[in-house]
């Protein structure tokens, strides 16, 4: 389906059609609890780029647990260009983020960070729902593993 077949779907169409996909991305299990498709997606992708293991949905702590046995936390940020929101951790109970923004006009990845819990610590501000790290300290920190992601992505698509 392109942008002009989309255009002509009325509201109920499109709704019809996410639905639809939103079905069958489930079923090809992509999409686990229902939340932010970008981010359920990045944690396959990062999952595949580490050799790791997803975990169970429920578990807040990490998203998936590598070959060495660190507790991986997959952050994603699905935005328009330009437009910054910080990352936020309701706990620190992984071993290393992987923090990824993605371009929402094209889904594709802007960038992507690993960075240690000891160094995000270091790095977040105090918040309400529990600390919030701002992209630019993100991308500016850890290591760049944007390239390593987009593979791993374009492996999957």
């Amino acid at each position: 389906m392109n942008d002009l077949e989309v255009a002509t779907l009325t509201l109920r169409e499109l709704l019809e059609a996410s639905v639809s996909i939103t079905s069958e991305l489930r079923k090809r299990g992509y999409v686990r609890t229902g939340t932010s498709l970008a981010g359920e997606l990045m944690e396959h992708v990062v999952a595949r780029a580490y050799g790791a293991r997803l975990e169970a949905p429920v578990n807040a702590g990490w998203d998936a647990i590598d070959a060495d046995n660190r507790r991986l936390q997959v952050k994603t940020r699905f935005l328009d260009p330009g437009a910054r929101r910080p990352f936020t951790f309701k706990n620190l109970e992984f071993d290393v983020a992987i923090l990824v923004r993605l371009d929402a006009t094209t889904f594709a990845i802007d960038w992507a960070r690993e960075i240690s819990r000891t160094d995000i610590e270091s790095l977040l501000t105090p918040h309400s729902s529990g600390h919030r790290l701002s992209p630019a300290r993100a991308v500016a920190n850890g290591a760049d593993v944007a390239q390593r992601l987009r593979d791993a992505l374009a492996a999957l698509v």
